[in-house]
């Protein structure tokens, strides 16, 4: 990937960069997100929520 800076900025932590478009082969879903997953299910969490799903398959 290459990219342009418009304007100076740094990406600090806990920040995400939004790739429309763009294939990548990093996981959907973190080893956090799935140990947050199950922490919603045992504990009767009615509903969960997911960014930047990429298609159907990364909630099913």
């Amino acid at each position: 990937m290459v990219v342009e800076a418009l304007i100076s900025f740094t990406v600090g932590s806990r920040r995400h960069v939004n790739l429309p478009g763009i294939h990548c082969d990093l996981p959907t879903l973190t080893p956090q997100d799935f140990d947050d997953t199950l922490f919603a299910t045992k504990n009767g969490f009615s509903h969960i929520a997911m960014s930047f799903t990429r298609s159907g398959k990364d909630i099913q």
